[in-house]
């Protein structure tokens, strides 16, 4: 029995082009025809594709946009990221918060925090804020970063205003990141509303990053030994030692063409 040739079966398609860039738009391989993408139909789903690309670039912006917008992270923080951290200055820190991000699921099914103590000016808020950076931009995280007295003021406002209680928020979030905690002005409201929080997020399994000046003996009495407890069992402790970056850098701040900040006096009229 003689074989079926392409010409018999598709004699007809063979010839068949593009009528725009004269490319054939059939081909055949092994006895079979299929179509075949000519340049013109290559370029248009090139074009296809760079538009899904942008439509899927300009939704991820929005979503960035809107994780933003409720996670009140000051301007200034939103430009503190693990790239422009002085990491020879606190390497183990910095691996330790690298890692924080890159294991994140998996600790935050644990419930797993950061406490990063120190002095001032060592790193801890910018380390903070670079987790949260990192959460929101490339994994789309929920993340709020405050302090207590931000709350406080929150919750007053919301009382006297009757307005929507945004400080839910803080409950729910994936990543709740509580700065300088120790600088407020203690009252039993205050470490009411804190134990709510943190006993709250410690039972759902939803983790908190702490920054404070605090030592370990002042971070106790602050807290007390029931929020004292929890904390030590969902986090992880970062004791970050080194000089004041800011008056590191004090220095470099004297006016042009001076070799010292001067004192203007003026007389009294």
């Amino acid at each position: 029995m003689s074989k079926t040739t392409f010409e018999d079966m598709f004699g007809t398609l063979k010839g068949k082009h593009c009528e725009t860039c004269k490319e054939p738009i059939y081909q055949e391989k092994d006895g079979v025809v299929f179509p075949r993408s000519c340049e013109c139909r290559r370029k248009d789903i090139e074009k296809y594709d760079k538009g899904l690309e942008l439509e899927e670039k300009r939704q991820k912006q929005e979503i960035v946009m809107s994780l933003y917008s409720t996670s009140n992270i000051g301007e200034r923080f939103q430009h503190r990221t693990f790239s422009v951290f002085e990491q020879e200055k606190q390497p183990v820190a910095f691996e330790i918060c690298r890692r924080y991000c890159e294991k994140f699921s998996e600790l935050k099914a644990k419930g797993e925090g950061l406490v990063l103590m120190g002095t001032v000016g060592t790193g801890k808020t910018h380390l903070a804020g670079a987790i949260a950076n990192e959460l929101i931009k490339k994994q789309f995280k929920t993340v709020i970063f405050t302090t207590i007295a931000q709350i406080m003021d929150s919750i007053k406002a919301e009382f006297d205003n009757k307005k929507e209680k945004k400080t839910q928020h803080i409950y729910t979030c994936e990543l709740l990141i509580l700065d300088d905690i120790g600088k407020e002005k203690t009252s039993d409201y205050m470490k009411e509303k804190l134990f709510e929080i943190i006993n709250t997020r410690y039972e759902r399994l939803l983790p908190i990053i702490i920054t404070t000046n605090l030592d370990m003996k002042g971070f106790r009495a602050f807290l007390g030994e029931a929020l004292f407890s929890r904390i030590v069992e969902q986090s992880h402790f970062i004791n970050i030692k080194g000089e004041d970056y800011r008056l590191r850098n004090l220095n470099n701040r004297s006016i042009k063409g001076n070799s010292e900040l001067r004192v203007i006096k003026t007389k009294d009229k």
